[in-house]
Order: C-alpha cells, then structure tokens, then sequence
C-alpha cells in the first residue's frame, strides 16, 4: 500500500532519543513491504539523517518551521486551546494545499501530538496518530521534576492548555496509537470519543547486543538524554545519594553518566568523586558493554522506557525505581530489580558489583526476555493491521458522507 507519513522530527538510526528510535524502526520495517512518503518537520536537520530517510523512503520531503523562540513559544501554546500548533502550521497547510484531492495514499500515519496539529482539518482519507504517549501524563512528570521556576511556569501553562487540544486534535483520527496500558488509559479519559490501542515499543536485538568486552571492574552507567528534565533528575540522584552509598562498601565505584545534550546540571555532576560525564558518545554500547550493573533511578517520566530494555538486550542487570518499569511487559519486569529508596538502591548495586557471576546470569536472563517479547516486525505488523482496518472503516462510511453531501446540494465537490 502507499503511506503518507509524517513526522515531527527526522528518523534515522542509530538515534539516541526514544522518539526517533520508535518512528525509524517501525518505517524501516514497513518500508520492505509498502511504498512511504516521509514528510517530516525538522530544524537544522543535518545531512546524515535525511540520507538514512532517503534509503528507505520513496519521497523525503523537509518543513522548516519558524525559528524556535519566547514569542513563538507563547503563540505555541494559544494555538493549542484552538487544537493547532501553531510553529509549522504554515508550511505544512501549504504543502498540503499543493497535493491533490483525494490524496496519493491509501493511509496516513502521522507520528507525534504536535505535528498532528499542524495539519488541515477534515484529512481526506483514513488517517493515524501514533502519539507513544499522553500528553497529559508527560507534562505532569515534567512539573514534578522543573529544574527552574520559569520550566515550572512553562510545563504547568502546558498542562493547562493540553486536555483541550488532545480533545480538539485526536478525535480527527480513525486511530490513535499509544505504548502502554497507563498512557491508552489517560487518553481514552481525555477523549472517550477516540478509538485507541497500545502497540508496545520494539528493541533492535541484533544492535543491542554485547560484545563481550573486558568489564571494568565495580562500574555502572546510566544513559539517555541528558536534557531531558526526568533524566536529569535521575542523574542527579545517582551521583549525590546513590554513588556515595555504593562508594563507602565499594570505594573503586564508578558511575558512567552515558549520553546527548548534556544539560549545566549533569556537567555539575562530573565534579562528584567517582562519576564520569561521557557525552555524545559514537557507540553507546560501548560503554554499556564495559559496564556491570545498570542503575535506572527514574521517578517520573511516561511510556515506555528505551534504556532499559537497551540495558537488558545488552545483558546488563538493571536496578531502578519502580517508575522505570512501568509499561513493560511482565516477564521483562521480573528481570529487574526494584528498589524504593536510595539505601536499597546503594545495596543492590553493591551485592552486584561484589558478584560478577550473578550480575551475569541476571544480565543474560534479561536479555533473553527482552529477545522474546519486544521484536519490531510484531510492532510493524500491528501498524498493517490498523491501517487495513481504518481503510475498511473509511470505505464502508464513504458512500454515507457521499449521499450526505449530495442530500445538502455539495455532491459537485466530490
């Protein structure tokens, strides 16, 4: 089939955000069977990532919304109480403007809540919006972790203005699409109209895998986006309250902070005894390789989390906080280690690092749970099951709105 599907960032991988992970994974995949028009919204985009779209798409079209700013910011949020994002509506009104009607494709797959409303109202054809997760829940763990008083005042504006556009905005889709139970749960709450399922994340097994490198002795790491406020907040608490608990029984206890964007706040951490800022990193499997233990003290955040099951099909034992756990499936859960409290956080990580063989057979059990229940050809399947059923539906409903449209005297627009 043809898909038009369209973006709010550029996919390509190896990525390092969870986003992009996602929306490249599954278009590679649906990209061996069905012919895809990749329009995507990005800023700056360098060369490399297009170039991956390119392979496996047969059209890359670029937006390039207005420069990101505190008055566009301001005027991004008043658009939302109108169910309209207002930073590249334009281009993508007009690019829209320029396709013929009906359009060139037998499904539109559009991926991310922001994007979704940029778009024109009334999509002529049967359309999907993969959101991964609720807004709602993501902006509520984003208040609880603001570093500052002016992200405080921003993620709680954003709260306030989010359950409108979710209602505005999703019910103009056949199909909205989440990751977990929790976030399918708070969109149907928002918007009881809509038709939701939950298509978990996949984990590219082949890629994440160990190499067998030499590990260094009494090591952990945490990776991700070092921006993003629930990591930051999740560093912090690993280098100033968990370290200095693993360190007093393991005084060689080194934690590796892995990962993109490093904020002024896990720079701070560097300074800490015993932590290593290793950013921007080629591989991050390198040092997730030539690491013991992965340590995952989120507390807030939602979906589902891509380190941890990158951890796991690394063969690494993961401790966390339970929050960390939340939307996977059960038999990967059990792999993990949950603790409470930084103490028993500080205990589990010791017990580990003072047993390798243990860590090892934990670390190879996780792996093959993650092997068996998160492959992403199940996930690119599920996507061709609900655009083979919105195409039914919007079939079955066409000659309704036809005879509608002719009954009200506009049955020369068709």
């Amino acid at each position: 089939m043809k898909i038009g599907m369209i973006m709010q960032a550029v996919p390509y991988l190896p990525a390092t955000d969870g986003y992009r992970v996602y929306t490249a994974n599954i278009l590679r995949r649906l990209s061996r069977r069905h012919t895809i028009d990749l329009i995507a919204v990005g800023d700056g985009v360098n060369r490399e990532p297009l170039e991956w779209a390119r392979e496996h798409c047969a059209s890359v079209t670029l937006v390039e919304p207005e420069t990101r700013n505190a008055f566009t910011r301001a005027i991004s949020l008043l658009g939302m109480g109108f169910g309209i994002s207002a930073r590249g509506r334009g281009p993508v009104r007009a690019l829209f403007d320029r396709l013929t009607t009906p359009l060139p494709w037998d499904v539109i797959h559009v991926e991310g809540s922001y994007v979704a409303g940029t778009l024109p109202f009334g999509l002529p054809g049967p359309a999907i919006l993969s959101l991964h997760d609720s807004g709602l829940l993501r902006g509520r763990a984003l208040i609880r972790c603001a570093a500052s008083w002016r992200d405080w005042a921003f993620y709680r504006a954003l709260e306030l203005f989010q359950a409108r556009y979710e209602r505005l905005v999703y019910r103009r889709f056949d199909r909205c699409v989440v990751v977990s139970e929790a976030d399918r749960c708070a969109v149907c709450a928002t918007c009881p109209e809509c038709n939701v399922s939950t298509i978990n994340i996949g984990i590219d097994t082949e890629y994440y895998r160990s190499t067998d490198l030499l590990k260094r002795p009494a090591s952990m790491v945490f990776h991700g986006n070092l921006s993003y406020p629930p990591n930051i907040e999740a560093a912090e608490e690993l280098a100033r309250k968990i370290l200095p608990l693993v360190r007093r029984d393991a005084p060689n206890a080194v934690l590796h902070l892995a990962g993109a964007a490093a904020g002024r706040e896990v720079y701070a951490l560097a300074a800490e005894p015993g932590v290593e800022l290793q950013r921007d990193l080629p591989d991050i499997r390198t040092v997730l390789d030539h690491s013991v233990v992965y340590a995952c003290p989120l507390r807030n955040g939602t979906g589902v989390k891509n380190k941890v099951l990158e951890a796991m099909a690394m063969g690494l034992p993961v401790v966390c906080y339970r929050a960390a756990l939340e939307g996977l499936e059960p038999e990967c859960a059990e792999r993990a280690i949950a603790a409470y409290e930084p103490s028993d956080f500080a205990a589990i990580v010791v017990s580990l690092l003072r047993n390798p063989e243990a860590a090892w057979r934990m670390g190879a059990a996780a792996r093959e749970s993650v092997v068996a229940n998160y492959d992403w050809e199940l996930r690119a399947q599920a996507f061709e099951r609900l655009y083979q059923e919105a195409i039914r539906d919007w079939r079955r409903a066409l000659p309704f709105a036809q005879d509608a449209l002719f009954r009200s005297g506009a049955g020369g627009l068709l």
